[in-house]
């Protein structure tokens, strides 16, 4: 059986809308059936989220109010990336400056894009196991942020009634739980 061609060809590209952190973009392309389309999208620098577990199991959660969702939200730490910087430094910085915590032993659990029909950004999901406070948090300018813990019994609850919708906490702690499962597998 051939394989159908799904590729489309970039034509040109204007930007938009340039913002501090997200760009828009409009580029016409070539389609494969010869015919032309618009594909507008935000180009993103990416980011990191921690699923950060301290030595008694409980994972670290934040509380901060999302303007776009107009509601208090309960997720994973996380932060976009910084030029010329690696996801893995991504997720440390972020842990240290919006908790205070910090790791030793950090996991890379995957990646994946939140939100393909619009965006290019990737989100690099990390493991950090025993956590330890030991700074204060340096929140970025208008950010406020409540740090606290869940059981994972308590964090898989609340995903399942909705309490966090979140997509970069579900998917983060959902591969965490992929990740325990092959390693247990393994024993």
């Amino acid at each position: 059986m051939k394989e159908k061609n799904f590729f489309e060809k970039k034509l040109s590209s204007k930007k938009v809308f340039d913002g501090e952190f997200l760009n828009i973009l409009s580029d016409k392309v070539l389609l494969p059936n010869g015919e032309q389309a618009t594909r507008e999208y935000f180009k993103h620098p990416g980011a990191s989220a921690i699923i950060g577990i301290d030595p008694n199991g409980l994972f670290l959660m934040e509380k901060q109010y999302r303007y776009p969702v107009q509601e208090l939200c309960i997720e994973l730490p996380a932060g976009k990336t910084d030029k010329n910087e690696s996801p893995l430094e991504t997720a440390q910085r972020e842990l240290k400056e919006e908790t205070g915590f910090v790791s030793e032993s950090w996991h890379l659990l995957g990646n994946f894009h939140p939100t393909i029909g619009y965006s290019d950004e990737i989100i690099y999901l990390f493991l950090a196991l025993d956590i330890k406070k030991k700074y204060e948090p340096s929140f970025d300018h208008g950010e406020y942020v409540e740090t606290f813990f869940l059981s994972e019994d308590d964090l898989l609850n609340h995903v399942r009634t909705g309490k966090i919708r979140d997509s970069k906490t579900i998917v983060c702690f959902f591969k965490y739980l992929l990740h325990k499962k092959n390693l247990k597998n393994k024993e």
